[in-house]
């Protein structure tokens, strides 16, 4: 559609092309990560990659008429060059900034930053009346490529998130070893004042399998396992709750495989319990997470919980703070 739309788009300056492009592109970034279900988000990804047809073919003409035969070679070859240097930094940068802080953060930033870009070409004098006499198109080109699989990178994690094939249920005995061995991989990844071996004895302590049949067959007591297709169970939350004058559930644990993460299980799964918790007429949930553990604290924030205590709970022969968290059953 782009290469279609490119003839039309020839008659205007190269500058106004990159600016329309990339603001259209921004726009689309942003209403694919705010919009509802994984088919409109990937229609309006899809739709995002039509000013960059129309921009690949707008360079290609430049090339064409602006080049000489005898130079073309060696613009080609320093183009290629360049934008091979661009490819790779821009896949590695969309995947790493995708796993540390979460895909739909990144693209909705990403989203923004493209507005931001295509007020700054508006807004600088020389740009928007930049045409294929100027040679700021190599410079242009390279940025945006690096720009463009930075976000191939990002969709991809981001539309394999929302496409994710996951069923959440009760945990059952045959369970427990899956949820032994998340629980022991969440300890040793998300508490690093924690030795390895420290970590892997308190999981195994706490999450040993009487414990954990009772808290399975429990009635004021629910594990749930969240279950993907090739990867069996990948995140389990343990929540509890009193008697029928208590008001208050709260979430024990909820831990998701790190391989697994920054791809909406633990949303899911507390979700999930906060359904079962306002199935039993509970009000509030509360969560406890060690104040060492900077990616449980910044999920519950992000989620809405606001912190109430800090309390001290001791692990092997140290004591710890942690922070006590509450938020609405709705």
């Amino acid at each position: 559609m782009g290469s279609v739309g490119a003839p039309v788009a020839d008659r205007f300056p190269f500058g106004w092309i990159t600016i329309v492009g990339i603001a259209f592109s921004g726009l689309l970034w942003i209403g694919a990560v705010l919009v509802a279900g994984p088919i409109a988000t990937v229609v309006l990804f899809t739709a995002s990659r039509i000013p960059g047809g129309v921009y690949n073919v707008s360079v290609v003409t430049i090339f064409q008429t602006s080049v000489s035969d005898d130079r073309l070679g060696r613009v080609w070859s320093t183009v290629a060059s360049a934008t091979s240097l661009a490819v790779p930094s821009g896949l590695l940068l969309g995947g790493v900034a995708g796993e540390w802080i979460g895909s739909r953060l990144v693209m909705f930033a990403g989203g923004v930053g493209s507005l931001l870009m295509a007020a700054y070409w508006f807004l600088i004098p020389p740009l928007p009346d930049l045409d294929h006499r100027s040679k700021s198109y190599l410079v242009s080109l390279v940025i945006h490529t690096w720009r463009t699989e930075c976000s191939y990178s990002l969709m991809v994690n981001f539309i394999g998130m929302l496409l994710h094939n996951m069923n959440l249920r009760s945990a059952t005995v045959a369970d427990i070893p899956r949820i032994q061995t998340i629980a022991e991989r969440s300890w040793e990844r998300n508490y690093d004042v924690l030795t390895r071996e420290t970590a892997r004895e308190t999981a195994m302590e706490w999450y040993n399998e009487e414990k954990l049949r009772t808290d399975i067959e429990r009635d004021d007591a629910r594990i749930q396992v969240a279950e993907a297709d090739e990867s069996g169970i990948i995140g389990f939350s343990h929540s509890v709750w009193g008697d029928e004058e208590t008001v208050t559930g709260t979430v024990l644990r909820l831990y998701v495989d790190p391989n697994h993460r920054n791809r909406g299980v633990g949303s899911k799964l507390l979700e999930a319990t906060r359904a079962v918790l306002k199935e039993h007429n509970l009000e509030w949930v509360e969560a406890m997470v060690l104040a060492a553990n900077e990616p449980g604290n910044d999920f519950y924030r992000s989620a809405g919980f606001k912190r109430i205590e800090v309390a001290e709970t001791t692990i092997g022969d140290d004591s710890y703070s942690e922070y006590v968290y509450r938020d609405k059953t709705e």
